[in-house]
């Protein structure tokens, strides 16, 4: 499908780098010229995007999103990736159309994503399948309920962050335990894939994982017994729910 993208901020520009080829609308003079850089096409108007795009990726922040009231007598597929606003509220401002709701991560720009989906009624099951083979280098997709969609974009949305933060805390024990930076990068983002592979072929439950690590009275005991007490584990969920949250007041706006 020939794909217009419609803002060209991060993700917009993330989407971009995957799909190789697309025509980009954005009004910064700066993101046309990355754009081009990267060897996509731009429209100067959006009544060429429109034109000239089978399918808009809308990736404009939510705050802009009355944009979508241009685009009343656009005929192909609008695909959103507008975190917090709903498929009701998309038809709301540009009537009723073909509309794919994405929520993806920033792993888009290594071709990793995670993206959950929903769609509304008008977009069948052979139109949804060439929707998704389009962004098949952008990661993988898992279809989500319309209401659950804030709590996946604070569960697979923002969750990268904390990867990354973990990621970061790792290298600074290194860093503290006497190894170099490039070293205990190398440790820590090893670690990260390594383990990530085994859960993911791993059959049975996670925690089963850290069992095969742990020896009594051990280093790994004794690291366990510290993030216990610092509720870790417990850390981790209420930052979901309070992103989840976020998510839904913003969705409110």
């Amino acid at each position: 499908m020939r794909v217009g993208i419609l803002g060209f901020g991060n993700m917009g520009s993330a989407f971009g780098r995957c799909l190789k080829e697309a025509i980009v609308y954005d009004i910064n003079e700066e993101k046309k010229k990355l754009a081009l850089s990267l060897g996509l096409g731009v429209a100067n108007d959006l009544e060429f995007l429109k034109g000239e795009s089978e399918l808009i990726l809308v990736a404009v922040k939510p705050k802009d999103k009355g944009v979508l009231e241009n685009f009343k007598d656009y005929q192909g597929v609008i695909v959103s990736i507008m975190a917090g606003v709903s498929i009701k509220e998309i038809e709301k401002l540009c009537g009723r159309k073909k509309i794919v709701r994405f929520m993806p991560n920033i792993n888009v720009l290594v071709g990793e994503a995670l993206i959950g989906y929903s769609k509304n009624e008008l977009v069948d099951e052979n139109l949804l399948e060439e929707v998704l083979k389009t962004f098949k280098n952008c990661g993988s997709f898992v279809e989500v309920r319309e209401e659950l969609m804030d709590s996946f974009t604070a569960l697979c949305g923002s969750s990268p962050a904390l990867i990354f933060e973990l990621i970061d805390a790792l290298i600074l024990a290194g860093l503290r335990e006497g190894f170099d930076y490039k070293t205990s990068r190398e440790i820590a983002v090893q670690i990260l894939l390594g383990s990530a592979k085994l859960v993911k072929e791993f059959e049975g439950e996670v925690r089963s994982l850290t069992f095969k690590v742990v020896s009594p009275a051990g280093t790994t005991a004794e690291m366990l017994t510290e993030l216990e007490r610092r509720a870790f584990k417990s850390s981790i969920v209420e930052a979901v729910r309070k992103a989840t949250q976020r998510a839904k007041e913003l969705s409110k706006r």
